[in-house]
Order: structure tokens, then sequence, then C-alpha cells
């Protein structure tokens, strides 16, 4: 893992995380609009960085017509509540 990964990117990984387990299927506009990214790439960032740093498995279903968790790997999710 990088030495300064930022508290703010800690917590987007995390509601990245807890939103694809709370919404399997999610569709990328979706996701991108709930996790309240700015760019696109940035989610393509960080979907590779928790599979490559945490072994997360992330899968595109296109049965479902977006993505899933599979596995959050070794990557410790902040319990919250739904709304």
């Amino acid at each position: 893992m990088p030495k300064s990964t930022s508290s703010v990117r800690i917590a987007r990984l995390n509601r990245l995380l807890t939103t694809l387990r709370d919404k399997p299927g999610i569709g990328r506009s979706e996701l991108i609009s709930r996790v309240e990214y700015t760019s696109p790439r940035t989610l393509e960032r960080d979907m590779r960085f928790l599979r490559d740093e945490f072994g997360v498995r992330i899968s595109y279903l296109r049965s479902r017509g977006g993505y899933c968790l599979e596995s959050s790997g070794q990557f410790v999710m902040m319990y919250r509540e739904k709304r």
C-alpha cells in the first residue's frame, strides 16, 4: 500500500464497497453518482487499488447490468447503517 493513503480516500473506498455490497448489480453511472466521484477514472483507479492491494473481488455481471462485490478481501469496511 502506498505510504500516504489519505483518510479521504479510505472513506471513499469504504463508500464504494458498502455501495457495491448494498446494491449488487449497480451500473457505472449510478455508482459514480452515489459514491460522489468527480471522474470515472478515479473509480477505475480505486477498483484497481482495492483489487491489487487488498484482494477485493469486484466483478461486472452483464446479466445484472452492473458491478457486484464478491469479496471484500482484506479491506476492513467500516460499519454503516443503511439509510
